[in-house]
C-alpha cells in the first residue's frame, strides 16, 4: 500500500508536470487550428481544372435534316482549363474540350472540339462550397473522329459548385448549357448537306472535375 506522502508526491509531480507541458501544448493548437486568412486577403492565383461530361442533345436539327440518320447523339467528354482567380470570386480561363457521341453508324464517332475563353463568378468565398454561375465562348471543330472536320463556333452557360476538399484540391459538379453552329458541309458516307443554312445545335452536359489550386 502507498502511503499517504507518496501519494501526494506523486499527485504534485503530476500537476508539475501538466504546467510545465501546457504552453507547448497551446502552441501546438495555435499551429493545428490556425484559421486561414480571408479571401479578400490573397492575391490573385491559378488553378486547373479536369473534367468528365456526359453529354444529351437537345436541338439537332441542323445537322440532322429530317429523315436522315443523326451524327449528333449522345455520349461523353473530357476537357480540361487553366484559370485565374481574383479574390473578390471572379475567374477568367482558356481551355479545350472534346465531346465523343454517337454517329448512328454515319460516322464511327462523331468528335466536337472546343477551343473556348471561359468567366466564372465563385460566391461564398469564405464556405466550402462555392456555387459559381460561368460562361465561355469559342472555336469548334465538329467531324467524324478528328478528321473532316467542318468549323463554327459557340457558347456556353453553365452553373455549379465547388466543394473545397484542402486548400489546394476541390471538386467541381455543374449543369452547362451549349449553343453552336457550324458551317455547311457534307457527310461522306450518305452524301447528306447538313447544316444547309444557319442554324443552332445545342445539348446539356453533366460536368463533373477535379480542381487543382496554387497554394496561396
Amino acid at each position: 500500500m502507498l502511503s499517504t506522502e507518496a501519494i501526494r508526491w506523486w499527485v504534485l509531480a503530476g500537476i508539475t508536470g501538466l504546467v510545465s507541458l501546457h504552453p507547448i501544448m497551446a502552441a501546438a493548437e495555435d499551429d493545428v487550428f490556425e484559421l486561414p486568412p480571408p479571401p479578400e486577403s490573397l492575391p490573385p492565383h491559378r488553378a486547373g481544372e479536369f473534367q468528365l461530361a456526359m453529354v444529351f442533345p437537345v436541338q439537332r436539327e441542323p445537322l440532322c435534316p429530317e429523315g436522315r440518320d443523326c451524327v449528333f447523339g449522345g455520349g461523353g467528354g473530357i476537357a480540361a482549363t487553366l484559370e485565374w482567380r481574383w479574390p473578390r470570386g471572379v475567374a477568367l480561363g482558356v481551355g479545350y474540350d472534346v465531346w465523343l457521341l454517337d454517329g448512328n453508324s454515319v460516322y464511327e464517332i462523331t468528335s466536337l472540339q472546343y477551343l473556348r475563353g471561359r468567366f466564372r463568378y465563385y460566391g461564398f468565398r469564405r464556405s466550402l462550397v462555392h456555387p459559381f454561375i460561368g460562361a465561355s465562348v469559342g472555336a469548334l471543330l465538329f467531324g467524324d473522329v478528328f478528321q473532316k472536320n467542318a468549323f463554327g463556333a459557340g457558347v456556353e452557360g453553365a452553373v455549379g459548385i465547388e466543394l473545397e476538399i484542402t486548400a489546394t484540391l476541390s471538386f467541381t459538379a455543374a449543369l452547362a448549357a451549349r449553343f453552336f453552329s457550324t458551317g455547311p458541309f457534307n457527310s461522306e458516307t450518305d452524301g447528306v448537306r447538313r447544316s444547309d443554312g444557319f442554324g443552332v445545335n445545342s445539348a446539356l452536359a453533366l460536368q463533373f472535375g477535379l480542381v487543382l489550386l496554387e497554394a496561396p
